[in-house]
């Protein structure tokens, strides 16, 4: 997959015979503006995780010193995943700066993240792996090692600054990134959305000791709010208006207090208290990284009518390969081991490695711009239906953990539509992209 990022060509003009995209050119940054957007937002969710991990860790090896250095077994244990989130949260930590800095047109945090967040990723298999197979261990830190050589990679096919005090530095868009961020925020409300029907069947249909009822019921409501925030921010975003924009940003972030008020009012319960403040942490990642770049970014000019000259679409391309090149190596390496010790193959097994590569290629073909974008992105977006079908079928009509089967149903469909989510958003995206009338490319 690297090499074939490494290898494919750059768009070209015109790269699509119809009228719409004949002016779809490369951006001037091939797109690593859009990329920053990607990362940034992942390296700060991962952040919040980690921390949540070594806090909870921390409290709990207060609460029982026995824990830590008591013998090969409970201490042995809580010391290597203290270590082990340690290194999970400095490879984050430096994921989410390399971002900010690919997003402000630098690229020296990215690289600062290529050798440490590897080596932070290979230290945190080897330490979770303590004693398993070599086999298992290779694959593992092949898998950590994805988002560092996908980052490395695209660092390498940057444009080159002629001076040398500068070489970090690459141009930016025409429209400093917007285009990029409108596109995004198509994915990121479809994920919002289907987050908030989860959290909707957990406060009706869950037993309340899994989901208490009035914080799911609230967290459904800020969820698909802000779902319908990024709708209109997107489209004010077209107009060149960010100002929808900013209210779903700082909407973004009140939301994740507010939720954090319910639950302490209405189920306060201190051992969870943690992972409360963690996953606020987590809902407050895109939030605050959409502020961020529009405190940076946004143009002043509001009745402008430049814009970038992929549209954007090059943000989906980096969002599809991102995500698809640590999908594909996990469930890739994962099926081949299964394979090699004698498991027979399956289509539960088969299905996400190729929804996986369809991923990747549809990424591909975006970022090249070409006449296959709307096919890879088609046949992507059939892998997901056929993946959606499987889990709805194998969730629908089971009966567990004091779900019954009339309710299962409900959560089948929830987990349908997460795996359609990514595929049906990009799908929108790519097929509805058109230049703005009287832009200049």
């Amino acid at each position: 997959i690297l090499a074939l990022l490494a290898l494919w060509p750059d768009a070209k003009t015109p790269p699509i015979s119809n009228t719409t995209a004949k002016r779809l050119l490369a951006p001037q940054d091939r797109g690593l503006t859009h990329l920053g957007l990607v990362t940034e937002a992942a390296g700060w969710a991962q952040t919040a995780t980690a921390a949540t991990m070594l806090i909870s860790l921390f409290v709990s090896a207060t609460a029982r010193p026995d824990m830590w250095g008591n013998g090969p077994t409970v201490g042995e244990i809580e010391n290597r995943f203290f270590l082990a989130a340690i290194a999970f949260f400095v490879g984050s930590l430096l994921l989410a700066f390399a971002g900010r800095g690919l997003a402000a047109g630098s690229a020296l945090a990215a690289r600062v993240y290529i050798v440490g967040g590897g080596l932070a990723g290979v230290a945190f298999t080897l330490i979770v792996g303590k004693g398993a197979d070599m086999t298992t261990l290779v694959s593992a830190s092949a898998v950590a090692l994805s988002w560092p050589s996908l980052i490395a990679v695209a660092v390498w096919r940057r444009p080159k600054s002629t001076d040398p005090l500068f070489a970090h530095r690459f141009p930016l868009p025409a429209d400093n990134g917007l285009s990029g961020l409108r596109t995004l925020m198509i994915p990121a409300a479809a994920i919002e959305l289907v987050a908030a029907a989860g959290a909707l069947w957990f406060g009706v249909s869950a037993p309340h000791e899994l989901f208490p009822t009035v914080p799911a019921l609230v967290l459904a409501g800020l969820l698909a709010t802000r779902a319908v925030l990024q709708v209109f921010a997107a489209a004010g975003i077209q107009e060149n208006d960010t100002k929808a924009s900013r209210l779903y940003a700082m909407f973004g972030l009140a939301s994740a207090g507010a939720f954090v008020l319910v639950n302490i009012v209405v189920e306060w319960d201190k051992q969870f208290f943690i992972f409360l403040l963690g996953g606020a942490a987590i809902l407050s990642s895109w939030p605050y990284v959409v502020r961020g770049f529009l405190s940076r970014h946004a143009r002043a000019d509001a009745g402008a009518t430049v814009q970038s000259r992929d549209l954007g679409l090059t943000a989906v391309g980096w969002l599809l390969l991102f995500l698809g090149v640590h999908e594909a190596t996990s469930y890739g390496l994962g099926l081949a081991i299964a394979l090699t010790h004698g498991l027979d193959l399956t289509l539960e097994g088969l299905l996400p490695v190729i929804l996986a590569f369809a991923q990747v290629w549809a990424g591909l073909e975006i970022l090249g711009l070409t006449k296959r974008m709307r096919l890879s992105v088609g046949l992507y977006a059939i892998c997901g239906i056929a993946t959606g079908a499987l889990m709805w079928r194998d969730i629908a009509g089971t009966s567990a953990g004091g779900i019954d089967i009339a309710n299962s149903i409900g959560l089948g469909a929830i987990a349908a539509a997460a795996s359609l989510a990514l595929p049906i958003a990009s799908l929108i995206v790519i097929f509805r992209s058109k230049m703005v009338e009287g832009a200049r490319p």
